[in-house]
């Protein structure tokens, strides 16, 4: 953000010299536009790495809860068995 912001100042700075009648000041709008691209690249691919970086640790946390819900279930369900054993087959 702040790079655009100080190419758009750039770019307003050289406009004005050249209307007070400055020429020697080489305006390259076609640069200026190239670097405003690449800024605004530069922006949405890292903000595509963060995204990613988030889903991945989603992810992440979904398998860890799921391993835990699943530990949790295997141990009620033994306890279970030992309680149906106990008052079934004793």
């Amino acid at each position: 953000l702040f790079f655009i912001s100080f190419l758009w100042f750039v770019q307003a700075v050289l406009k004005h010299l050249l209307h007070l009648g400055i020429e020697n000041v080489a305006v390259d709008e076609a640069e200026i536009e190239c670097h405003q691209q690449l800024q605004n690249l530069y922006n949405s691919t890292r903000a595509a790495k963060h995204f990613q970086r988030n889903v991945v640790r989603g992810v992440e946390v979904f398998v860890a809860v799921s391993l835990k819900q699943m530990e949790i279930g295997c141990s009620f369900a033994l306890a279970l068995v030992i309680i149906f054993d106990f008052f079934f087959f004793s």
